[in-house]
């Protein structure tokens, strides 16, 4: 490949089309030499000569300070140009020495990295033998970079086979052509231990796994789902109820809960649309439930959200087992009402 350097304009007083003669740098220029090229280079270069331009590739010497012509493209019909006596001789790069898409090489070439020494870069073009090949191997991640990160835009208006998307509050893939699907990407919460209420009757966390018990939610479309498992109760527990607290503004909310004891009888429970304070139980003779909810939530202003229980009576000794949990996904947007192929 042809080498060029910076900054170097020459005239010659050499007529015709044969090896130029190279004379005094132009004013504000530098010669060949000065500009770094060394003998017997193969330069990029380019002629002005009134009207007419040249340019091509061409081996310079430092005996007589000459300059051989290969042209690539001239106002001469791409042949070597006469000339005067009076033209200008600079280094530039040709078209062909950047190595562009054109008539002379295949679409969708490519560069690889520069290789060379230092001051006299080349390129080549890349082989298959430098593209990955499945299966392909992620780097590991570290505390500051993930191994693989998605940027939030805009779903596809027709969802591609095999495409995968993330649009700031849910992932998705899809498998079939228009057949878009939501990727769980649960917020989960266990108990690892029991945890003591607080002997009160006002609404608390159901969860202590967390410091606050609250899980952190973006605007959007949530489903909820939750095995609240309660042991210690007085068996002439008067009643229980559960709610959503936090910051987080709710739009609506929908959900079933059911109550029963540890062998499955006394079951109790309701359908709910608000996320305050909510009778699941009205009265226990026994002293250990399980609550289990399922619903969804729309969250129009994001915050915290918080499992809470309560009793009508304070709850001395009563506790939260091992194990309990809850997990919430996103469905997507805070006015979702569809994702796939539905008609």
């Amino acid at each position: 490949m042809a080498k060029t350097y910076n900054g170097a304009r020459m005239t010659t007083a050499t007529t015709g089309t044969g090896t130029i003669t190279l004379g005094a740098a132009v004013s504000g220029y530098l010669t060949f030499a000065a500009a770094g090229v060394a003998n017997a280079d193969v330069v990029a270069y380019g002629i002005a000569d009134g009207a007419n331009f040249e340019c091509g590739t061409g081996t310079y010497t430092t005996t007589g300070t000459t300059l051989t012509r290969t042209v690539r493209t001239s106002s001469n019909a791409n042949a070597a140009i006469s000339l005067s006596g009076s033209a200008q001789v600079y280094l530039t790069a040709c078209k062909e020495d950047l190595l562009m898409v054109s008539e002379s090489q295949a679409v969708n070439t490519v560069l690889a990295a520069p290789s060379g020494a230092a001051g006299a870069p080349s390129f080549r073009l890349l082989a298959q033998t430098d593209m990955p090949m499945p299966p392909f191997t992620l780097d590991a991640g570290t505390v500051s970079a993930a191994p693989l990160l998605f940027t939030s835009g805009t779903n596809l208006t027709t969802p591609a086979a095999g495409a995968e998307e993330f649009d700031g509050t849910c992932f998705y893939a899809t498998a079939a052509a228009s057949t878009r699907q939501v990727v769980d990407t649960e917020q989960v919460i266990v108990q690892a231990a029991a945890y003591t209420l607080t002997n009160t009757t006002a609404l608390q966390k159901v969860f202590n796994a967390s410091a606050n018990g609250a899980v952190t939610l973006a605007i959007g479309t949530y489903f909820f789902e939750s095995i609240y498992n309660i042991t210690g109760m007085s068996s002439s527990q008067p009643g229980v109820n559960i709610a959503f607290g936090g910051t987080a503004v709710i739009g609506s909310i929908a959900y079933k809960a059911d109550s029963t004891d540890n062998v499955g009888a006394n079951g109790s429970g309701g359908y709910f649309t608000v996320a305050t304070s909510s009778v699941i139980v009205s009265s226990y003779i026994v002293t250990n439930i399980n609550i289990r909810t399922r619903g969804v939530v729309r969250v129009t202003t994001g915050g915290t959200f918080i499992p809470q229980i309560g009793f009508s009576t304070a709850t001395s000794g009563t506790t939260i087992a091992i194990n309990s949990w809850f997990r919430i996904w996103p469905l997507g947007g805070s006015a979702v009402a569809t994702v796939g192929n539905w008609s």
